[in-house]
C-alpha cells in the first residue's frame, strides 16, 4: 500500500520523500509484531525506495546517506514502538492480575472520589469502584457504584467515618478504625489511604469473631484470676480445718486426699472449658479410687461451681465411709442414684446410701467434713440432708441441672466400679 501510494506521488515528491511513506509501515510492524518484523520491514522498504524512487543520476554517496538515515530513523521508531508494545502488554498483564486479586481478595476494597461544593469543601464521597469481597458485605456494585457515601453507607457511625476519610483525603495520612454494620451487628476493621488526586481507597475485613475471641480471653483471664484466688482460699481452708488430733502423717494424708479430690474436679472441668460437666463424670471420677460403689442415673449436666461442691461432698462421704461406714468392712457397699425429680424445673435428686457396714449413729459434734458438705450446698436451689440409720448413712442432695442437661437418657448404666 505504501509503495503504491508513493508511486502515485511520482515526481511531486521524488526529491523530498523517497522513504517517508515507509515510516508508518515500519512503526506498525514493530508495534504489532516486535523487533524481527520491524527489521524485515525496514530492509524491504529500503530496497524498494532505493530501487524505485531514488532520483536518476543521484550520486551513490547521497543515495547511501539517504538510505542510512532512513534505516537509522526506522531503528529509533522500532525501538520506541517495541517498547510501547511491551508496556501495553505489561499493562494488560497487570490489569488482569489486578482483576484476579480484586476478585479473590478476602478484604473488601472500595474506591471513593470526593464531591466538593463551590468553595472546594468536601461535602460527600462518591463510590466509584468496589471488589467482590466488598459486594458480599455492602451489596451489589451495580446498585452502589456511583452512589454517595453518606446516602448509601450501611455503617452505624457513617458520619464519624466520613470525617476521618476527609482528613485522610486532605492530609494524605492513612487512618485505621473499626465500624459496625447496621444489619447483622457485625464489626469490621477499616483502613483508609489516599489513592491519588481526589480519591481514597478503603479496605475492611470482618473482625466480629476476633473481637468475640478477645472478649472471651479477657473474661477467661478474669475468671482464671477469680478461680485461682478461690482455689488458694479453699486450700488454706482445708489446711486450717483438717483435723490435727492425729499424727503429722495422718494430717498429711488427709490434707493430700482432699486437695487431690479438688484437683480431680478441676481437671474434669478443664476438659469442658469450665462451662460445666456431666453429673455422671463428676461422680465416677471422684469415686474412682474406691471399690464397691454402685452408680446409676440419667444424663444430666451441672454447672462448674456445683461440680466442685459435689466433688468435695462425695469425697468427704467416701472418706467417712472408708473410715467408719460401709466401705470399712468387706461386705459393705455404697449406692449412688440420681433422677430428675422435676424435669420441668430441672431439679435433680441424688441419694448416697450405705449398706452392709457397721451400725452407725449420729456424731455428737460436727467436724470439718460435715461443715464442708453444708457449705457447698448452702445456696439457693440446693439442699443436703444426712441421716444416720442403723443400716448405714444416707445422704440426699437436691440441686438444679444446667440448661444443657441432655435428653435424660441413661448416662451411667447400673453397675459398680
Amino acid at each position: 500500500m505504501a509503495t503504491g501510494l508513493r508511486w502515485q506521488l511520482g515526481a511531486y515528491a521524488a526529491l523530498v520523500v523517497p522513504f517517508a511513506l515507509y515510516f508508518p509501515v515500519v512503526t506498525w510492524a514493530a508495534f504489532t509484531g516486535g523487533t524481527l518484523p520491524a527489521l524485515a520491514t525496514t530492509a524491504a522498504a529500503t530496497g524498494l525506495a532505493v530501487w524505485l524512487f531514488m532520483p536518476p543520476g543521484q550520486p551513490p554517496a547521497d543515495m547511501a546517506l539517504n538510505a542510512a538515515l532512513f534505516v537509522a530513523s526506522c531503528g529509533v521508531l522500532s525501538v520506541l514502538a517495541v517498547g510501547l508494545r511491551r508496556s501495553r502488554a505489561d499493562l494488560r498483564e497487570l490489569e488482569d492480575l489486578y482483576g484476579v486479586v480484586q476478585h479473590v481478595a478476602l478484604d473488601g476494597i472500595v474506591i471513593y472520589e470526593a464531591i466538593r461544593d463551590g468553595a472546594g469543601k468536601v461535602v460527600d464521597l462518591r463510590r466509584i469502584a468496589m471488589n467482590a469481597a466488598a459486594e458480599r458485605v455492602l451489596g451489589p456494585a451495580r446498585q452502589l457504584v456511583g452512589q454517595s457515601y453518606l446516602d448509601s453507607s450501611p455503617t452505624v457511625s457513617r458520619e464519624a467515618l466520613f470525617t476521618r476519610y476527609v482528613t485522610v483525603l486532605e492530609t494524605g495520612i492513612p487512618a485505621a478504625d473499626e465500624f459496625m454494620l447496621e444489619a447483622g451487628r457485625r464489626w469490621f476493621y477499616n483502613f483508609a489511604t489516599r489513592a491519588g488526586g481526589d480519591r481514597i481507597a478503603v479496605t475492611f475485613r470482618d473482625i466480629t469473631d476476633t473481637r468475640a475471641t478477645i472478649e472471651k480471653q479477657k473474661f477467661l483471664m478474669r475468671e482464671l484470676n477469680h478461680r485461682v484466688k478461690n482455689v488458694l482460699t479453699s486450700a488454706l481452708s482445708l489446711a486450717r480445718q483438717t483435723a490435727t488430733s492425729g499424727t503429722a502423717a495422718q494430717y498429711r494424708d488427709a490434707l493430700t486426699a482432699r486437695i487431690t479430690a479438688m484437683a480431680r474436679a478441676h481437671d474434669l472441668l478443664m476438659t469442658e472449658s469450665w462451662e460445666g460437666a456431666l453429673l455422671s463424670d463428676v461422680v465416677t471420677q471422684t469415686l474412682a479410687p474406691y471399690d464397691r460403689v454402685f452408680v446409676e442415673g440419667p444424663s444430666v449436666a451441672i454447672a462448674a461451681d456445683l461440680a466442685l461442691a459435689l466433688n468435695m461432698a462425695l469425697h468427704e462421704l467416701a472418706t467417712n465411709a472408708v473410715k467408719y461406714g460401709a466401705l470399712s468392712t468387706a461386705d459393705g457397699h455404697v449406692s449412688i442414684r440420681w433422677r430428675l425429680a422435676d424435669p420441668a424445673a430441672r431439679r435433680v435428686h441424688l441419694a448416697w446410701v450405705e449398706e452392709g457396714g457397721p451400725t452407725v449413729s449420729q456424731p455428737t459434734h460436727s467436724g470439718f467434713g460435715s461443715r464442708l458438705l453444708g457449705r457447698g450446698f448452702a445456696t439457693a436451689n440446693r439442699s443436703i440432708d444426712i441421716a444416720w440409720h442403723a443400716t448405714g448413712l444416707v445422704c440426699e442432695m437436691t440441686f438444679l441441672a444446667s440448661d444443657d442437661e441432655g435428653d435424660g437418657d441413661q448416662a451411667h448404666p447400673p453397675g459398680t466400679f
